[in-house]
């Protein structure tokens, strides 16, 4: 019986396995296996084929040491280099309701990739059929967004209730946010009605550290996590689902709300891909690094990184790592960077040092977390009270203009009428009558 292996898992998170829900893993046969060793234990392969082939990525999925479903592209030549449906006739309807009905058990949506160089002027269309054919099964439909032809709201109106927007920190044009920095009005109404948002790292021009911080801004959070991972990915700004994953908390975003993002089991509803029962019993939470440390893999891809790069290449310190604070303190931004670092703990980087710090500095730094703690508690509270009485304030002025309006409409009924007026000639409204013949 081989013994039991022990590993160090302080100042880490313990977490089942993990659900990636766009990657391209079938694309290769050993990329199964690669994203197993990242700690991912379910996947799905977002459109890489589409009815022409998609028996070769059902082959890899039914294959995989782990569970895997498949997304069919719309086009049903699947990914191509000069366009999936730059020709709309690749668009086609009956051949991918042919290829779900014959493949249910591992097709579990439809993918359409919108941007202007893969669907061109068709974007809407292509969207409209795929629409078109998922309905027909009860299945969502997984939207390639960012730099489309169409406007995003156009595009929107077409999405139902389970569908998902991958790529929602894709930069201009026609991105989530405006210039100004506020959520599309489209973009809220979606999440309103059942839209799940996903982040869809990817390699180029699906993120961009500008874009994530003016859209982290609005908290306007992700549902999902997932990478767009390829056998590539270690070597770009993918890397890994953990470092995916822990790339938003340099933002302020909580260890448990990006917890809730990973471990969403709604999930399923796409992806056919459950957890293992003996993850699902429950897990423990540590502050510490991304790291999926109940898998057993190894952190060492994770922590060797003292830089997190986004998908155009740009790369940023982790908020808590030596040169970015030194940066970081010489500008007006500088307090407003260590909240997050405070909330979020999640940096493997941070872990290590912390780890490897005197005891006097971490008693330092928990000092410094109860500060910032009831620091930003009682600027909650103060800001809450002043917006209470700024929403007093409207109520009273609207109430005010309200009984004017009243009083203005009565005041006119009255001027006409002889016998109303005289029994009134005495009252305030009376005179005000009179006042104004």
């Amino acid at each position: 019986m081989t013994p039991p292996t022990r590993i160090d898992a302080r100042g880490k998170l313990v977490v089942p396995g993990l659900i990636d829900i766009h990657t391209h893993a079938a694309r290769a046969a050993e990329g199964p296996g690669l994203v197993l060793q990242d700690g991912v234990t379910g996947w799905i392969d977002a459109g890489s084929q589409g009815a022409d082939h998609i028996a070769d990525t059902i082959a890899v999925a039914r294959s995989a040491p782990q569970p895997g479903r498949v997304l069919i592209n719309i086009g049903r030549a699947g990914i191509l280099p000069d366009g999936d449906t730059m020709d709309l006739a690749r668009a086609d309807v009956g051949a991918a309701r042919d290829a779900i009905a014959k493949n249910r058990e591992f097709i579990v949506g439809v993918k359409a990739r919108l941007s202007r160089d893969v669907a061109g002027a068709n974007d809407y269309e292509v969207l409209r059929r795929a629409q078109e054919v998922a309905t027909a099964f009860g299945l969502p439909v997984m939207i390639h967004m960012g730099q489309t032809m169409s406007p995003l709201p156009r595009l929107f109106d077409l999405l139902k209730r389970g569908d998902i927007v991958t790529h929602m920190f894709a930069p201009p044009p026609n991105s989530i946010v405006d210039d100004s920095g506020h959520i599309l009005p489209a973009v809220l109404a979606a999440r309103r009605r059942g839209v799940w948002f996903d982040v869809g790292n990817g390699q180029t021009g699906h993120m961009r550290w500008d874009t994530v911080g003016a859209i982290m801004k609005t908290g306007f959070w992700p549902d999902t996590f997932s990478t767009d991972w390829s056998t590539n990915s270690p070597q770009t700004g993918v890397i890994d689902l953990p470092n995916c994953m822990s790339k938003l908390l340099g933002y302020g975003m909580t260890v448990e709300r990006g917890d809730r993002a990973r471990d969403r089991q709604s999930v399923a509803h796409l992806s056919g891909v459950q957890r293992p029962r003996h993850a699902q019993r429950g897990r423990a939470r540590r502050r510490g690094g991304a790291r999926a440390a109940a898998t057993g893999t190894s952190s060492s891809s994770t922590t060797s990184r003292t830089r997190l790069p986004d998908a155009s290449g740009s790369s940023r310190a982790p908020p808590c790592s030596p040169e970015s604070a030194s940066r970081e303190r010489s500008g007006s931004q500088w307090s407003n960077r260590w909240l997050p670092l405070i909330q979020g703990h999640l940096m493997a980087n941070c872990s290590r040092s912390r780890r490897e710090a005197p005891d006097r500095q971490r008693h330092l730094l928990s000092s410094l977390v109860w500060t910032v703690a009831i620091v930003g508690g009682l600027y909650g509270m103060w800001n809450g009270i002043n917006e209470s009485k700024a929403h007093r304030a409207q109520q009273a002025t609207q109430l005010r203009w309200e009984q004017a309006e009243l009083a203005r409409q009565i005041i006119e009924k009255l001027s006409d009428n002889p016998k109303a007026r005289s029994a009134m000639r005495d009252t305030s409204i009376g005179r005000a009558v009179a006042s104004s013949t």
